[in-house]
C-alpha cells in the first residue's frame, strides 16, 4: 500500500548492515543492491535513501562531490555511498567510470543497467563483503519480463546472501523465484486486525458507468468536487490511450486544470521532466499515465 513505509522497511536495515560491518568494504566492492522495476521507482528509492543518510554525518559529507565529481570517502570510516543506475540517463561506460572513481558500496538500479555493470570484471560482489540484495516490487519485475536478467544477476552474486523480496502481491512467478533463487526463505506478511485494510483517512468510492459515459462523468466529478482537487491521476491501459485522451481531455476539461502525460514510450528525460513537473505543480493538475506510475 502506498505510504505504508515499505521502502523504509528495507532501506533502514540495509543502511544498518553496511554501517555495522567490522571493516569498511574494499575499494570497488559492493555491499548491497536494490533492484527496481522502473526508473521512476528507482529515483524515488534513491531520494529517500539520501534523505535518510543526511542523519549520518560521515555519509552525508561524502554525498557532496568535489569539483571533479569525486567523493571524499575515507577508507577508514564506515559510510554508505549509493550509486543510481538508470538506462537512458547515462551510458554503461559512464556508469562504470563513476563506479571506479567513487567506489560506491550500495547500488540502486533497474535490472538491465545493473546487469551491465555487474558484467564488468572491475565490480566485485564476493561473499566476504556482499550483504543484502533487495528486489522491490518483485511481482512487477517479473510482469515486465525481467526474469532472465534477474536470473543472470543472481548468478553473479554469492549464493550465501541475504535476499529480500518486497511486493504488494505474491504471484506464481514470484513463488517460483523464491524456490529457485532463495535458500531457507521466510515469508513475512503484514496483516491488520478486523476488516480495516486502508488508512481511516483514505476515502474510497467508485462509479459504475457505460464506457461512452466515462469521461463526461469524470468531467462532472472534477467540476463538482469542493475544494477543487489539486493533484489527480487518471490511469489508462496503454501508451496510445494516454496520448489519445490527452488530446481529448485538453479540449473538454475545465480551464483551471493542467494536463501532464507519462508513459513508458516517453524518453527518459521526458519522463523525468514530467513527473517532476507534476510533483511541483501548485495549480489543479491531472496526470494521465499507464501503470508505469502505478507504484
Amino acid at each position: 500500500m502506498t505510504g505504508s513505509g515499505k521502502t523504509l522497511a528495507y532501506l533502514i536495515p540495509v543502511i544498518e548492515r553496511l554501517l555495522r560491518l567490522e571493516e569498511p568494504l574494499k575499494k570497488h566492492h559492493v555491499g548491497a543492491i536494490i533492484v527496481s522495476p522502473t526508473r521512476e521507482l528507482a529515483i524515488q528509492i534513491d531520494s529517500i535513501l539520501r534523505s535518510l543518510l543526511k542523519f549520518h554525518q560521515p555519509s552525508a559529507e561524502i554525498l557532496e562531490p568535489n569539483e571533479d565529481g569525486e567523493t571524499k570517502r575515507s577508507a577508514s570510516s564506515h559510510t554508505v555511498l549509493p550509486q543510481l543506475l538508470l538506462s537512458g540517463t547515462t551510458t554503461t561506460a559512464q556508469d562504470l567510470s563513476k563506479f571506479l572513481k567513487n567506489s560506491p558500496n550500495l547500488l540502486i538500479a533497474t535490472p538491465g543497467r545493473l546487469l551491465a555493470l555487474l558484467s564488468s570484471p572491475h565490480v566485485h560482489c564476493p561473499q566476504s563483503s556482499f550483504e543484502v540484495l533487495v528486489l522491490d516490487e518483485a511481482d512487477r519485475l517479473l510482469d515486465l519480463g525481467f526474469k532472465d536478467d534477474l536470473q543472470k544477476i543472481l548468478g553473479r552474486l554469492p549464493k550465501q546472501r541475504r535476499t529480500g523480496l518486497f511486493s504488494a502481491s505474491v504471484s506464481e512467478a514470484v513463488g517460483e523465484m523464491i524456490r529457485v533463487g532463495l535458500r531457507n526463505p521466510v515469508k513475512v506478511a503484514v496483516k491488520v486486525k478486523g476488516d480495516q485494510r486502508t488508512p481511516e483517512s483514505l476515502q474510497m468510492t467508485y462509479l459504475l458507468t457505460p464506457a461512452s459515459h466515462k469521461f463526461p462523468a469524470l468531467i462532472s466529478l472534477l467540476s463538482q468536487l469542493e475544494p477543487t482537487p489539486q493533484k489527480s491521476i487518471i490511469y489508462l491501459s496503454t501508451c496510445a490511450a494516454v496520448d489519445y485522451f490527452q488530446q481529448i481531455l485538453s479540449a473538454i476539461l475545465p480551464k483551471q486544470f493542467s494536463l501532464i502525460s507519462l508513459h513508458g514510450k516517453n524518453g527518459p528525460s521526458v519522463r523525468e521532466r514530467n513527473i517532476s513537473k507534476y510533483r511541483a505543480a501548485v495549480t489543479p493538475t491531472i496526470l494521465l499515465t499507464t501503470d508505469v506510475a502505478a507504484r
